[in-house]
Parts: C-alpha cells; structure tokens; sequence
C-alpha cells in the first residue's frame, strides 16, 4: 500500500508540475508532505524532513560553492586556453564536435561537480551545435 503511495505521490508531482499548476518549489515541498499524512506518519513526518535535510545539506553546500568557484574561475579566463584549444582542433568539422565536447566535459569534470560541467561546457560548445 505504501509503494502505491509512493508512486501516486510521483504522478501526481509530475502533473502538477507539468500542468503548471504549481511552482517546482511548492509541489516539491507540499505534494509529499501531504503523502506523508495520508500515508499515516502524522508527526513522525517532521522528523523525516530534518532528516533528510541534515542528509543533503553538506553536498548542497558543497555545490554552492563549487559553482561560484567555478563561475569566478570561468569569469577570470582560467578556462579560456583549454576552451579556445580544444574549439581550434574542433573547428567546424561535425565529426570532430562530438569527441571535442567530450573531451572538454572530461576535462572540466576532473572537479567532479557535474553541475559545473554543464555551466562551462554548455556555454562554450552550444555555438557549434
């Protein structure tokens, strides 16, 4: 009974978001509240949130900063040389784009922050595609 719970909470996330019903922000934090309560956990619910939260909150801020140290680093023109190499070899030849964007995501995901991957890689080979 529970597992089908959770998969009406799932749907029903989906639609709202989809339908634009709600805010990703409030569906994502009202939808399995109310779950929870349906499903029985009452108060116990509460203690599931902090959970959770005190769970994720040391990679959360460690993708805060992440990014803002990459977005600075980004700014400064420290990726620049390895972007400007890499955007040469590839030039315009659509067999080459591909393994150059791969190479450049290698490259920037040495930090292991797939978020800054998109951030730097994104910007800089969307003009090739």
């Amino acid at each position: 009974m529970l597992a089908l719970l959770g998969f009406i909470t799932i749907a029903t996330l989906l639609a709202a978001i989809l339908s634009k019903k709600m805010s990703p922000l409030v569906a994502l934090i009202a939808i399995p509240i109310i779950a929870a309560l349906i499903g029985g956990f009452g108060l116990e619910t509460s203690k599931f949130i902090v959970s959770g939260i005190t769970s994720i909150a040391p990679v959360a801020g460690m993708f805060v900063f992440a990014i803002l140290f990459f977005g600075i680093v980004t700014d400064a023109g420290m990726l620049d040389p390895i972007i400007s190499g890499i955007l040469r070899i590839v030039g315009s030849r659509p067999t080459r784009i591909v393994p150059g964007t791969a190479l450049l995501a290698l490259l920037i995901h040495l930090d292991g922050s797939g978020a800054v991957t998109f951030l730097v890689t994104i910007p800089a080979m969307l003009p090739l595609y």
